[in-house]
């Protein structure tokens, strides 16, 4: 009988053992699912900063700050700067397609340039890695 006490003793400590077990894998999927969205999106923001920053170098302003991202929407941020500043429009396709490409949910994308006194679309662009030929 006590051999039998022993077996069942030891069943249920494997018992605890696969239900703790299952319980920090669970724990762990559900944190890994949340804790990866917001990891991206700050990777994706400290890669729009940048973009920002380069964007304003190659304007030849050192010193002016790009300001924090702003998430508009789901898929959608606006880059702002400290200063008016002016482009060259290759560059900023160059820069952002460069820099861009590093961000594997980048593959397609729109750049609009706002003018800072209207909101209204001075520049735009859209690059898509997927070609569609039209007939």
């Amino acid at each position: 009988m006590a051999d039998n006490l022993n077996i069942l003793f030891r069943k249920r400590k494997y018992l605890y053992g696969l239900i703790l077990l299952s319980f920090i894998a669970v724990s762990c999927a559900a944190y890994s699912m949340t804790g990866n969205d917001d990891f991206g999106t700050a990777r994706r923001e400290v890669l729009l900063r940048r973009i920002g920053h380069e964007v304003l170098l190659q304007s030849g302003d050192s010193t002016s700050r790009v300001l924090p991202v702003k998430k508009i929407a789901e898929n959608e941020y606006q880059i702002t700067f400290e200063k008016d500043l002016t482009f060259q429009p290759d560059s900023l396709v160059n820069t952002t397609r460069r820099l861009l490409a590093q961000d594997p949910l980048a593959s397609d994308y729109v750049v609009k340039v706002l003018n800072s006194g209207n909101s209204s679309v001075a520049y735009g662009y859209a690059i898509s890695k997927i070609r569609k030929m039209i007939l």
